[in-house]
């Protein structure tokens, strides 16, 4: 372009000359003028060949009325929170605003700005619909020149001119009945919803016929005597599966008797625990159970007595007859000259009938204890009759016992004929008693047993019940196909078999009835969707009302090898994408990925709330692998991650190079696609050597932050070069479409590394970072000495949204011990700017003034930072095994954090242990932002991820191998190695228009919200705040450090157009450097209140904010590819080498084919 110029001002100051060269027969001016792309040459000069209403800017036409980087000429750049409208840069106001001197206004209540820019109330007026009206005290409305409270007021109830007739009164701005305590409206009248048959529970909740409410839940009508129990009526008096209570069922053998369960027995027994006996006689059980006669007593009718001829002495009966120590009566001791008792009395000798027995006198044919002969004792109830031990008259001895056959269980009729089960023995035979019958020696009901119906193992068909020996339906319901229908309530079967109500109808009292207005059917009930927890937006959509639930649905991956440290992510409807490489195969909702012997392929995949699998896609090469993923305020998926060799994204092709063939280098990647999968863009980052990305972050604009890291190498990001002969990191921001807008680079030593950056609500960065003895960040600067022998200080900074360092801090090692200082694992921001860490540390580390591991090797921390940057507190965590791991770190709706990781043998929390074992066991705990431990939990499985939406709904990802527990839920599959995402209540749900949203959140514009802290909706739907302003307690405040500016927050010392102070402007070649105006060095202009050469600056090429895409380079002002490099759908591109441009655009090479010297081999 400057050359073409320059040759058409030659020829004319010729011409002027005499014409000398430029005559009529010259040549044509154009001949050897090469104009850029997109301009052709008209009379020696380059012009843009663009249509009509656009211009050529960054290598393409763009229409400039519309476009915000290049808003009426090229590089016009409009701010942030401004759009392009007929080429000027206007603010970009929410819906129902306007702008008027400069800012947004709501003109329907703008008091200054009232129904159009510039109309103004007068003092008592405010404005109301975009008209001046009488001010009314809070909590009144002007209605008719009157102020009214439109809560209260039966003629301006809820709002003006709404008359409440019918006598109704105004309560809360509605019409409506007042009822009494305990009751609600429904169909214009007070019903009590616990115990009203037409409104059981909610309005138009019919009960059907035969059904009663009751607590709010249809219930079986049953007989004064009978209760509900599992939909049937029962008494629970006699019921032997519900005795004294529903659920309540007997044991065998048992039989319910006035609500208890007991042991039947026959006539003249009772049921003493298991065994059936006679109380009038039982020893152990003498007048009653457990009753037991002591010191030789017998039972006689119901009481413990000594046997005739014997009395009781100190609680043993005694032979009084017989008895020497008790002759004739208790104590009673013969003497050495009559030592014998004989009828009471002591003799000589024992007279000739009897026997001297050890002492006593004994009759040889009736004495039980010396039966024949002296010592001979007849026992198991055998009595001595004539000299031989044998049971009494109806008694047959069995096993050393005398038994009655007719009664005794074990012996029933004959010895060892047992009578097993329920059976007992009557009469000598093995029975049932109270009309049972023995069934497989069970003793059955065959009046009412549905499993033995009138004969034994003849079973009622499902639904039915028996009733006096005949299967049929329960009261109330009719046969449809061998099913039992209630035909009052049965969708499928209302009001007689197969009888279907329509699709959004249910059965009441036999009559297909449509759900009111609002409502839809759900199973057999008609809900509000739009409230209904237990069906939130859809039908069984159920949100998870208690902290610390899972939800049912659980999405498994199963692969043969470990799928640990999966990425995942979650749009605002509750939209799930996880991302993770794989080896050999992967399956994902019965779709297999493979891939071949020793590459690395990685799958994304989606996962709908209704809990299925939406879509899954493999992306295919010689090696990649994905660290990282992030969904955008608009649903879109961002993956990080590392290529290297030939991988292919969608329709591109990326082959790198670099690095040995035994050390292949891998380049890094960033990549977005939408919610259906199609792949929008990827950035490649090209590097010769060893380079790294740390986390990145994406903002609420979209725009896309990567933090790298690297040594002794050169690294391309876009159009921007970098290289370093030692270590060196950067942060580089793409745009929402992945193009560059700038790098900042950041020197550093040999152990110094970016961990990651985060965008915060408001669009400041925050970065995490590890350096080795000192690092300097713009004005701020710490160092440290001592430590282990791989000591480093950990660094958190933050930065503007310009670039500028705000703060910084670091945590370091103990300068008297060989600490090796504290690491991160992740990091959150508040909606205060608070930050908090989560990491591990090693030795002593002090964190400010405070210290934490001293006498400990390892363990993990977590800290926090207040808004400007200082430490406020800081946590440990210890375990008693080196495998404790940190993975994820967030805020609740709460505002307090949870945390999940993974620890082996035992975990100790503020000085709590919790146990586990030699195996990674998975862990969540909380912590209340005030540094005060909460609840902590062990779990089943492995835990390495957690992430969550605006909506409030967190979910967790781990992973099993075979089978494993989480939150009391079983998990199992039948591959090796399986990962899991579930959602997970950090906070308790509410269903707000059909979505789940944590409680305390409300719904604006079709998503869940919270107004105190969301910038777009801050204290109240719509309510957007100012650039760069945060949302604190529902209110619009600029970050710690910032002044609000016209509605913008401002970095004062650093704002070009607010330079110190509010208002003050630099001029074009100045820029702000402490609060002061400096001019920049001759031959640079300001951009973004920096100095740039406006004719070789990549970002700034000729103007501000045109940057070179695509490879190009800026030469004198505009962007070019560099030499021997073609450009080539939007990149340039070397022909000589590369495969998609072999030679000339869009020459693609085949598959297995290279490149070389612009030749496909």
């Amino acid at each position: 372009m400057l050359r073409a110029i320059h040759g058409f001002l030659l020829c004319l100051s010729l011409g002027m000359l005499g014409g000398v060269g430029c005559s009529t027969t010259a040549p044509d001016p154009c001949r050897d003028i090469q104009c850029q792309q997109g301009e052709s040459c008209e009379a020696g000069l380059c012009v843009s060949s663009c249509e009509a209403g656009q211009l050529w800017c960054e290598g393409k036409c763009l229409d400039t009325s519309h476009n915000i980087k290049h808003c009426g000429q090229c590089g016009n750049m409009c701010r942030a929170g401004e759009l392009c409208r007929e080429g000027r840069c206007v603010l970009e106001c929410p819906s129902g605003e306007g702008v008027c001197d400069g800012r947004c206004v709501d003109t329907s209540t703008e008091p200054k700005h009232c129904g159009s820019c510039g109309r103004v109330c007068q003092p008592g007026e405010v404005c109301s619909k975009g008209n001046c009206t009488l001010y009314c005290q809070e909590g009144m409305t002007n209605c008719s020149g009157r102020c009214v409270d439109v809560k209260t007021s039966t003629k301006h109830c809820g709002q003006c001119g709404t008359v409440c007739g019918g006598g109704k009164p105004c309560v809360e701005g509605e019409c409506k009945i007042v009822c009494p305590s305990g009751q609600d409206v429904c169909g214009g009248r007070c019903v009590d919803l616990q115990r009203d048959t037409a409104h059981c529970g909610q309005c138009a909740n019919i009960c059907g016929q035969g059904y009663t409410c009751k607590k709010g839940q249809c219930v079986r009508e049953c007989s004064v005597e009978q209760t509900v129990c599992g939909g049937e009526c029962v008494n629970l008096r006699i019921d032997e599966r519900h005795c004294g209570a529903c659920g309540n069922a007997c044991l065998a053998g048992q039989s319910c008797v006035s609500k208890r369960c007991e042991y039947t027995c026959p006539a003249g027994q009772t049921a003493c625990g298991k065994v059936c006996v006679d109380t009038n006689t039982n020893v152990e059980h003498c007048g009653k159970c457990g009753n037991t006669c002591q010191g030789g007593e017998l039972c006689k009718e119901g009481s413990c007595r000594c046997p005739q001829g014997y009395f009781g002495c100190n609680g043993v009966c005694k032979d009084v007859q017989r008895d020497p120590s008790n002759c004739g009566g208790c104590g009673q001791q013969c003497g050495k000259d009559a030592p014998f008792c004989v009828a009471k009395k002591c003799v000589y000798a024992c007279p000739a009938t009897q026997a001297d027995c050890n002492g006593r006198c004994a009759n040889l044919n009736n004495d039980v204890f010396n039966c024949g002969k002296c010592g001979v004792s007849c026992s198991g109830g055998q009595v001595c009759a004539n000299g031989q031990c044998i049971c009494p008259t109806s008694y047959t001895f069995c096993g050393g016992q005398c038994v009655d056959l007719a009664k005794e269980r074990s012996h029933c009729g004959a010895c060892g004929n047992v009578c097993t089960g329920e059976l007992d023995c009557y009469g000598g035979w093995c029975g049932c008693t109270g009309g049972k019958t023995a069934c497989q020696n069970t003793c059955k009901s065959l009046q009412t047993d549905a499993e033995h119906c009138g004969k034994c193992d003849h079973k009622c068909a499902k639904g039915e019940v028996c009733v006096a020996g005949v299967c049929q339906c329960p009261q109330g319901e009719v046969s449809c196909g061998g099913t039992c229908r209630d035909i009052q309530n049965d969708d499928a079967h209302c009001g007689g078999c197969y009888k279907v109500c329509g699709g959004n109808e249910i059965c009441r009292k036999g009559s297909c009835t449509a759900c009111p207005s609002g409502k839809t059917k759900c199973g057999e009930q008609c809900v509000d969707l739009t409230s209904d927890p237990q069906h939130c937006g859809v039908c069984g959509r159920r949100c998870l009302t208690t902290v610390g639930s899972v939800s049912k649905n659980v999405a498994l991956i199963d692969s043969p090898w470990l799928l640990h440290w999966m990425k995942g992510g979650v749009d605002r409807g509750g939209n799930v994408y996880v991302a993770n490489r794989f080896y050999e195969e992967v399956t994902i909702g019965g779709v297999t990925f493979s891939a071949p012997k020793g590459k690395s392929h990685i799958f994304i995949a989606k996962y709908a709330p209704t809990g299925k699998w939406s879509w899954a896609k493999q992306i295919a090469g010689d090696y990649i692998t994905v660290d990282h993923l992030k969904v955008d305020r608009n649903g879109h998926v961002l993956l990080q991650g590392r290529i290297q060799g030939d991988v292919t994204f969608g329709q591109r092709r990326i082959r790198t190079h670099g690095g040995t063939p035994s050390n292949p280098v891998k380049w890094p990647f960033v990549a977005k696609l939408d919610g259906t999968g199609k792949w929008l863009w990827v950035q490649v980052i090209e590097t010769t050597g060893s380079t790294s990305l740390g986390r990145f972050s994406v903002d609420i604009l979209g725009n896309v932050y990567v933090a790298g890291t690297f040594t002794n190498t050169t690294v391309k990001i876009g159009s921007k070069t970098l290289s370093s002969t030692a270590t060196a990191m950067y942060i580089a921001k793409l745009d929402a479409a992945g193009q560059l807008l700038w790098v900042k680079e950041l020197k550093g030593g040999a152990k110094d590394y970016l961990f990651g950056v985060f965008a915060d609500r408001a669009g400041a960065l925050f970065v995490v970072g590890y350096f080795s003895q000192q690092l300097v960040l713009g004005r701020f600067s710490f160092s440290f000495s001592g430590g282990g022998p791989y000591a480093r200080g950990m660094f958190v900074a933050k930065l503007s949204r310009s670039g500028t360092w705000l703060w910084a801090n670091y945590a370091a090692p103990s300068s008297s011990s060989p600490s090796n200082g504290a690491g991160c694992s992740d990091m959150v921001v508040d909606a205060t700017g608070s930050v908090f860490l989560m990491g591990s540390f090693d030795g002593e580390t002090f964190f400010g003034q405070t210290g934490i591991g001293y006498g400990y090797a390892r363990g993990g921390h977590v800290a926090k930072l207040d808004s400007a940057g200082k430490w406020v507190w800081v946590k440990e965590i210890f375990s008693t095994s080196s495998g404790l791991n940190f993975y994820s770190l967030l805020l609740d709706a709460r505002g307090d954090l949870l945390l999940v990781g993974t620890f082996t043998q035992d975990l100790i929390l503020d000085g709590v242990p919790i146990y586990g074992s030699n195996q990674p066991t998975g862990f969540i705990a909380t912590l209340k932002r005030s540094g005060v431990w909460g609840t902590a939990s062990k779990e089943g499985v492995d835990l390495f991820g957690t992430f969550k939406n605006a909506a409030g709904q967190t979910y967790m990802l781990g992973a099993f191998r075979g089978k494993g527990t989480f939150r009391g839920m079983t998990l199992s599959s039948s591959s090796k190695n399986s990962a899991f995402v579930v959602e997970y209540a950090d906070t308790a749900q509410v269903c707000l228009a059909g979505v789940c949203c944590a409680s305390g959140m409300v719904q604006c514009g079709g998503g869940c919200v919270s107004l105190p802290s969301d910038p777009l909706h801050c204290g109240a739907c719509g309510k957007a705040c100012g650039v760069g302003m945060l949302c604190v307690s529902g209110r619009c405040v600029c970050p710690t450090g910032e002044t609000n500016c016209n509605g913008t927050c401002v970095y004062l010392p650093e704002a070009h157009q607010h330079c110190g102070t509010c208002g003050k402007a630099c001029a074009n070649d100045e820029s702000c450097s402490a609060g002061v105006c400096t001019k920049c060095p001759q031959g640079q202009s300001v951009c973004l209140n920096q100095c740039v050469d406006l004719t070789s600056d990549t970002q700034h090429c000729g103007v501000c904010g045109r940057a070179c895409v695509g490879g190009q380079v800026c030469v004198g002002g505009g962007c070019a590819c560099p030499a021997l490099s073609l450009w080539c759908s939007g990149l340039c591109v070397d022909p000589q080498t590369d495969e998609q441009h072999c030679g000339a655009c869009g020459n693609v090479c085949a598959s297995g084919q290279t490149c070389t010297s612009g030749s496909c081999q």
